[in-house]
Parts: C-alpha cells; structure tokens; sequence
C-alpha cells in the first residue's frame, strides 16, 4: 500500500524546519549571563541579537573574515579597568535597533545606551570589538561634531566598538574614563 502525500509531508516537514531554524544562531549565547540578564532588564521591549538580524551574505563576508554568524554582538571592549560586551538589542514586535553596552562594575552588570539605530538598515547593522589606536573622522562628512560625544579625532589605550551599517557607516566608541565617546571613522 502507498504512503499517502500528507504523511510524507508531514513526516518531512519537521526536518525541513529544523534545518531552517538551524541557522537562526542565540547570539546571546555570546554574552556572559549577567550581561543578558542586565540588558534583557533595562531594555524589556527589547530583544537580544540573532544571527538572522543579518543578511546571509553580510554574515558570510564576517565569516571569511574569521568573524562568527553574529553581527549584533561584540566582546572584549573595555570601560575603565571593567569587562564589556556590546549588543545590537532589537524592538520586539516592531522595528527599532538600539547599540547598548554592558559592563560589570563589582560584582553587577550596568547597561548603557549608545546609539538609537532607529529602523534605518536594521538588516545592516553590525557590531563589533576596536583595537587600540587612533581614530580621524572620515572626509566624506563635512561640518562640525554636533552629536553629544562626538569628536573629529580620538586615540585610545584601550579596546572599544565599532558599529554601524555594513559596506556604508562606522563609528567608533571608546570609554575616555568618564563618558562615551565617539568618532564616525566611515560614512
């Protein structure tokens, strides 16, 4: 007797949607447990990265470049003498991406907001860990730093972020021992 068509699709498409949500990587499985708890606590609207906040062939340029299939998560950044993590946390329900930096201060995690990336390229959007170094404000921007902590040039002594639009922006951000600040190194 023939097995009848639905059954074999039903027998199927368990499979077929594993394989889908295989791809679909927990990216906060890249952040110390505090850091998700902090974020998740001070952000609840919002949601943790992943991997398909990104288009596939962004996530393969990252790969090639010894990256992993998170774009939205960035470890080993710096505040002060603290352990940091950076997260591109997304609106549930809606659009709307915010840059947030956790940092344990003693023995608890504090979150800070960096950038409202709005609902522009949400699919675009990367984050990543900055060497040491200095850092010039690129050309293509014409007109003074008007955004609060902006600065046209910045060397640092320790490791800070990068984020922004892939193949379009960056800006680098950097603990200066007090606040924030940044430099937008591409447009």
């Amino acid at each position: 007797m023939p097995v009848p068509r639905i059954l074999i699709a039903l027998l199927v498409l368990p499979q077929a949607l594993n394989v889908a949500s295989a791809k679909d990587i927990d990216c906060a499985s890249l952040l110390p447990g505090g850091a998700k708890v902090a974020i998740s606590r001070a952000f609840p609207a919002y949601r943790l990265p992943v991997s398909t906040d990104n288009l596939e062939e962004d996530i393969e340029a990252h790969r090639k470049f010894g990256g992993t299939d998170c774009l939205g998560i960035a470890t080993g950044i710096v505040k002060g003498r603290n352990e940091a993590v950076a997260a591109l946390i997304r609106k549930v329900g809606g659009s709307g991406t915010l840059l947030v930096v956790a940092h344990k201060s003693a023995a608890k995690w504090q979150v800070e907001l960096l950038r409202d990336w709005g609902s522009s390229g949400d699919k675009r959007l990367y984050v990543e860990a900055l060497e040491p170094g200095s850092y010039q404000r690129t050309p293509a921007l014409d007109g003074p730093a008007d955004e609060p902590g902006e600065l046209l040039a910045y060397v640092s002594r320790s490791p800070g972020l990068l984020s922004g639009l892939t193949e379009s922006s960056g800006v680098a951000y950097f603990f200066n021992g007090s606040k924030w600040v940044h430099v937008w190194v591409s447009d």
